[in-house]
């Protein structure tokens, strides 16, 4: 995973959640997610977008 062993892993967590904040971490928790998940669809359909186009100059 990056070379980032679970010790870093750890050390990561604790700083955001340090300039986080406990109340605060589910709320980016749950944008971050959004964000992803929203990317993942356009990558998607870019994707496919892009098949379209090669299978149409074949």
């Amino acid at each position: 995973m990056l070379g980032i062993g679970m010790a870093e892993l750890l050390v990561i967590l604790l700083i955001i959640l340090l300039f986080v904040g406990p109340q605060e971490l589910p709320k980016l928790v749950g944008r971050l997610s959004k964000g992803l998940a929203e990317f993942k669809k356009e990558a998607d359909a870019l994707r496919e977008s892009i098949m379209k186009d090669d299978d149409s100059d074949s």
